[in-house]
């Protein structure tokens, strides 16, 4: 009896070291890399077709997708990313930090946009969730993100297109929220060395070219890595998100390599 119990005991302790070793190894397992998985959702709309719908709750089965072009890396973005398709751009309110490490720049996101709400902040338009007693969107609750933004794969490139400054100094609206080249920009001379923003506060810094001055400003957060970065003084090609606060264009740039001014400026 006592030799079949050992024989019992070892036979138990071999199964065991199995198991256990199997558990461990399960845990210890990289993860899947999805980075070239695309769910393939059904698209229903554009965006341009989206920001064409009645600002209020969308409760039809509509279905976008975008490749995130602006996100809060840097930090002078803040609880929002930014996609854009061929047709244009859209917001969209999260509530959730270090979006960046599901949303980088290049993932192409699908959104489900039933139980949302489409509306604007002085005429730049977004996707959130209700409005709160001032009308302006709120946040998409952190933990139902997923039941509204279904991530695809990455990277992918995102087409920017390059303009004249005199080309954006007055809104279009097709651009609002889409990445835009400048070329031949350059900061202002009362604005050229400063920091990007000051301490306390979002900060605008005016733009120019060598005929054209004023009516753009780059907006930069106080919150951003580079708030304290002095602007370049030079002259080149500036690659930043376009936004518009009512009829002014304003320029968010993802950080300090966007500004690549690289040659003497105009004066």
């Amino acid at each position: 009896m006592k030799k079949n119990f050992i024989i019992l005991l070892c036979a138990c302790s071999v199964g065991l070291a199995i198991t256990v070793s199997s558990c461990l190894k399960k845990e210890f397992d990289a993860p899947p890399n999805e980075s070239s998985y695309d769910p393939g959702l059904t698209v229903t709309h554009t965006i341009a077709e989206l920001k064409e719908m009645p600002q209020t709750l969308i409760s039809d089965d509509v279905v976008i997708a975008g490749v995130v072009c602006m996100d809060d890396r840097s930090g002078n973005y803040y609880k929002k990313i930014v996609i854009q398709d061929a047709t244009g751009g859209i917001e969209v309110e999260i509530d959730q930090t270090n979006l960046y490490t599901d949303y980088p720049v290049g993932r192409k996101v699908y959104i489900r946009c039933k139980g949302l709400y489409l509306g604007n902040y002085f005429e730049l338009p977004q996707l959130g969730a209700a409005p709160d007693e001032r009308g302006s969107l709120t946040q998409i609750n952190g933990t139902m993100v997923d039941d509204y933004i279904v991530k695809g794969n990455f990277p992918n490139a995102i087409k920017v297109d390059t303009f004249d400054y005199s080309d954006l100094t007055s809104v279009d609206p097709a651009r609002v929220n889409t990445l835009v080249a400048i070329r031949n920009a350059q900061f202002s001379e009362s604005d050229a060395g400063a920091p990007y923003s000051a301490p306390g506060a979002t900060t605008n810094r005016n733009l120019s070219d060598c005929s054209f001055s004023g009516g753009i400003v780059v907006r930069s957060s106080n919150y951003a890595k580079f708030q304290s970065f002095p602007t370049p003084k030079g002259n080149g090609v500036l690659v930043a998100l376009y936004t518009r606060y009512r009829s002014t264009p304003q320029l968010i740039i993802r950080d300090t390599s966007d500004v690549r001014f690289v040659n003497p400026r105009c004066e």
